[in-house]
């Protein structure tokens, strides 16, 4: 299969491409990075800008995989940083639909990132995909993030992510580091939910939904066992065999991340009903295996 990936170097983006590439697929990751225009094997590097993707830049692909987007906790959210998180999903998004519509013939599937932020943020309750969207910040990308895709016209999978538990990168290395120096513990009251789910489960989803007609629309991709921010600290304080009953006040982390504190201080539970009828297994529906599997490969990797 020839598959077109934007953010195919990014922390889902470069697992996923491995995954693909083993499969024996051939990749053209759109990329800003040191690597334009270059061939690794199976592997194309295509330049492009983030907001303008020509139809000829490629050409006709089977597949179309976007992952584009700036960081949502890389940087402290100003009004320029929220402008930035927003534009540069919908802008990459928009040029993806685009390039789509004017292919002959089409892609079979577009396999569009989006995440759990879509719902907004309720602790009693467990959203499922029909659910409408939520009104602060995250909502209201998500929502302008899955409308751009909207324009496709072609098979559509909207993958709602939690958050993704993976030793190179992401929220992983940031809720390990406190540990290590006997200081670890939860956020605030610790009752916010904790939407988790393990890389290779994610990376399984993107794959599963590419080969599998059946699959379309939104998708929750978090695990089905619902986890607390104070359990989760338990159990990665178990693993590490670190204490994890050191609260860090609510009014800290605000006085800290201002709006962005909504990050780690609120959350929402989500259904995986859905995909378990469409027949997907999660390899780690536990948090404990998850978070065991995580540890001993971050300690494996510093061990080297």
């Amino acid at each position: 299969m020839k598959i077109l990936m934007t953010g195919g170097t990014g922390l889902i983006g470069s697992r996923l491409s491995a995954r693909l590439v083993a499969a024996g697929h051939e990749l053209f990751i759109l990329t800003r990075g040191g690597q334009r225009g270059s061939t690794h094997g199976s592997v194309h590097f295509v330049p492009w800008d983030g907001a303008h993707l020509y139809p000829d830049a490629v050409g006709p692909v089977d597949a179309v995989i976007n992952l584009a987007g700036a960081g949502i906790a890389d940087h402290k959210w100003t009004p320029e940083y929220k402008k930035i998180i927003l534009n540069s999903r919908v802008q990459a998004t928009r040029a993806v639909a685009q390039y789509i519509q004017a292919q002959r013939p089409k892609p079979r599937v577009l396999l569009q990132a989006s995440a759990v932020g879509y719902y907004g943020t309720d602790p009693k309750k467990v959203f499922q995909e029909t659910d409408g969207p939520g009104r602060d910040f995250l909502a209201r990308t998500c929502v302008a993030w899955e409308e751009a895709a909207g324009d496709a016209g072609i098979r559509t999978v909207l993958l709602r992510t939690g958050i993704v538990l993976a030793p190179e990168g992401g929220a992983f290395p940031k809720l390990l580091a406190p540990f290590k120096f006997y200081a670890g513990g939860y956020l605030g009251d610790g009752q916010q939910p904790f939407p988790w789910i393990h890389i290779a489960d994610v990376v399984d989803l993107y794959a599963y939904a590419l080969e599998h007609e059946s699959v379309s629309g939104p998708i929750n991709v978090a695990a089905p066992q619902h986890m607390t921010n104070r359990g989760f600290s338990r159990l990665l304080g178990r693993a590490l065999h670190r204490p994890s009953g050191l609260p860090i006040p609510r009014f800290a982390i605000k006085a800290m991340l201002g709006e962005q504190a909504m990050l780690v201080l609120e959350g929402q539970y989500t259904s995986s009903e859905k995909l378990s009828s469409l027949g997907y297994a999660f390899r780690y529906a536990q948090a404990e295996a998850a978070v065991a599997d995580i540890v001993a490969t971050s300690q494996a990797g510093k061990a080297e």
